[in-house]
């Protein structure tokens, strides 16, 4: 008889498979199965991202294992992985089905009563996970168990939290048991990725594709921002690996894999400055090629020395992803930030200064905000566009995240709960691309804030997702540079129209393609 087998299941992040990338590695269940094949455990990964058919092979790899572990985040993964779930229940209905990530350790409840989880890791996994696994298999009570919630008696009961386990004493995180060609043809562009890179370094995009890979070099976040359920999952506990640790892992897997870039995909990759200030020195010693993209804080960047930031620049870092959050530092107190408005512009100047595209994220909509604030973060990103082009800025409608300290507020303030999963699936997909999910902004505002997004900062970023811009793309991008620089951000008729151009173009040249096509005989009567 072989090993006993464990199955797990990432589902897909997106409804659409051409949203997103797919390159990344299903690094949430790849952390759970170190510990299982240390421990003797044959692991089956599906990742419904790349299989073609992810319910089929899941079925198949259920066949005979002690349990199925899912894993999820809030949005489209909560629907797929539901069903997945259902199906499973539905053909091997004694299977323990056991699910974790940051969603349902906020809210596991709904994944108990809804009948797809007998059981629902809290936070960190790794050790939980194999704690059940080998209860599970020998068939033994798992009510003991630290960190889990399950269902008794039919209530929800939460066992005591477990002590976050130290990086270091994880054995390495598995690649080997994935393709990482099947990832990599899987969105060989990865475009995003590119087109920072191309700001960084003032280029056009390049033509050839980019090979990334996503790792976590630590694990969970000390900060208590208001709008992030952090605090929640991981209590304030943070871990990390090793600077040598880190390129020890990292030296096999570029070599072998032929990786220009790391995507560092950390909750907070700057809580130790130091750690990876040494992280680039030593890099640099061993002469590894890869450059590498990160998160950081505003703060973090303006209290580092010149000579701090060229070293990240010279050991490969081309782009960071900043939480600048609120040009309003009314706002920015409200969601626990630590750092004044100025931060975020005086951040935008020194990353671009040393060669490092800054991607600045911002928050609007929060619970309390008033309609000034709103224009002081309007305001703000439109000052940093104007004066550094090169400076991508993203602003999202605050969504209201169980776990966080904002949640209860917004709840206060109207936001109606969704009471199943299919609904806090559906409310998390729909955030990313739709306008506000909790609707705290007066709607001229809230299509402000979205033209402002849509309009003007995506088609000033053209020359970074195309090699070559035509007459009326250039054209429009000098209107997009005028706007914002005198403030003029009201209806933008000219990008309305040229989208309304581009419909009524593709409906024809669909028409010609579909009349050019040859008529087939009807066979005679």
């Amino acid at each position: 008889m072989g090993a006993p087998s464990v199955a797990l299941y990432m589902p897909r992040r997106f409804r659409a498979t051409a949203e997103g990338s797919t390159q990344k590695m299903p690094l949430e269940l790849l952390t759970l199965a170190g510990p299982l094949l240390q421990s003797g455990y044959d692991v089956k990964i599906i990742d419904a991202n790349i299989e073609r058919d992810g319910p089929a092979a899941l079925l198949d790899a259920c066949r005979g294992a002690v349990c199925l572990g899912i894993s999820c985040i809030l949005g489209y993964q909560i629907i797929d992985g539901r069903q997945t779930a259902l199906e499973v229940r539905r053909k091997f209905p004694a299977l323990p089905i056991v699910w974790g990530g940051w969603f349902p350790s906020v809210r596991p409840e709904l994944f108990l009563k809804d009948g797809i989880a007998d059981l629902v890791v809290i936070g960190q996994g790794e050790k939980t996970f194999l704690e059940l696994v080998e209860r599970l298999s020998n068939g033994a009570s798992t009510e003991d168990v630290q960190g889990i919630a399950l269902k008794t008696n039919g209530r929800v009961l939460h066992t005591p939290p477990r002590r976050v386990c130290d990086l270091e004493n994880l054995p390495p995180v598995p690649f080997s048991m994935l393709d990482y060609e099947a990832y990599y043809r899987s969105d060989p562009g990865v475009p995003l990725v590119r087109y920072f890179w191309a700001a960084a370094k003032n280029r056009m995009w390049p033509r050839q594709d980019m090979r990334l890979l996503w790792y976590m070099s630590s694990w969970g976040c000390p900060n208590q921002c208001g709008f992030c359920c952090s605090k929640g999952v991981t209590r304030r506990r943070w871990t990390a690996l090793t600077p040598q640790r880190i390129l020890d892992e990292l030296g096999p897997l570029t070599a072998q894999n032929r990786v220009d870039t790391v995507n560092f995909c950390d909750a907070n990759f700057f809580v130790d400055r130091r750690r990876v200030l040494d992280l680039c020195r030593a890099k640099q010693d061993r002469k590894m090629g890869f450059h590498w993209i990160a998160s950081a804080e505003p703060e973090i960047v303006v209290q580092m020395s010149g000579s701090d930031l060229t070293a990240l620049a010279e050991s490969g870092c081309f782009c960071l992803f900043v939480g600048a959050e609120s040009g309003s530092e009314e706002t920015l107190r409200r969601m626990n930030k630590g750092h004044a408005p100025g931060n975020n512009e005086a951040c935008a100047e020194r990353l671009l200064r040393h060669g490092i595209a800054p991607i600045l994220s911002y928050i609007v909509g929060v619970p309390g905000e008033s309609p000034d604030s709103v224009k002081m973060t309007i305001e703000q990103c439109r000052k940093i566009k104007t004066a550094h082009p090169k400076a991508v800025i993203t602003i999202l409608h605050y969504l209201p995240l169980p776990g966080s300290g904002l949640y209860e507020d917004a709840v206060r303030a109207g936001f109606v709960e969704p009471k199943t999963l299919e609904e806090w699936g559906e409310i998390g997909e729909r955030s990313y691309y739709g306008g506000p999910t909790f609707n705290n902004l007066k709607r001229s505002q809230a299509r402000t804030v979205d033209h402002v997004r849509y309009f003007y900062f995506h088609v000033m970023d053209l020359p970074l997702y195309k090699a070559r811009l035509g007459l009326a793309e250039s054209v429009l991008r000098r209107l997009a540079a005028a706007r914002l620089r005198y403030g003029l951000l009201g209806m933008p008729v000219e990008f309305r129209a040229a989208l309304a151009m581009r419909r009524v173009l593709r409906a024809a040249a669909k028409l010609v393609r579909h009349r050019g096509r040859p008529r087939v005989a009807e066979p005679p009567s």
